[in-house]
């Protein structure tokens, strides 16, 4: 391995004096070298999941509802609907393919949305933009805004205009 990086070591020094075709030969030279070294993965994670064509589907239609209707209320039951799933059996497959609940999700894009509405429209009050993002009680939504972004919406609005 040591005697491989060597090689590209000197291969990439040689790089600013060489021609064109010069170049591309090293190149060649630097990705044979780096294929036929012995290599460790920088990470251990395998992302072995394999989707269908009707799960991807499934996926966009949440993700358009959702961005669709963030401003409204989405209850679990109204987005397991449009996944043609339980509640239960939704949760899993959303949690399943996303890392993260579909209630932080939604609640993630409501505050971005806030966030844009907060840089964007100096005349709306917080609570005004807290109701046009889909929050339904001020202090969830400063709290939520707090948790997420590690500011209030007052402080992110000064610091941004």
């Amino acid at each position: 391995m040591e005697t491989n990086k060597k090689v590209i070591i000197k291969a990439f020094k040689q790089l600013k004096e060489a021609s064109k075709l010069n170049r591309f030969i090293l190149f060649l030279e630097i990705l044979k070298t780096v294929t036929i070294s012995n290599s460790e993965p920088l990470s251990t994670f395998v992302y072995n999941k394999k989707y269908s064509d009707l799960e991807g589907k499934r996926m966009r239609n949440v993700f358009d509802y959702t961005i669709e209707n963030a401003r409204q209320k989405i209850s679990l039951d109204d987005i397991s609907k449009v996944a043609n799933m339980t509640k239960n059996a939704f949760c899993k497959y959303f949690k399943k393919r996303t890392n993260k609940t579909y209630i932080s999700f939604l609640t993630e894009l409501r505050i971005e949305n806030a966030c844009k509405l907060l840089n964007t429209n100096t005349d709306l009050s917080i609570n005004e933009i807290a109701f046009k993002s889909g929050f339904n009680n001020i202090s969830n939504f400063n709290r939520q805004f707090k948790m997420k972004k590690g500011i209030s919406p007052n402080v992110f609005r000064k610091t941004n205009l």
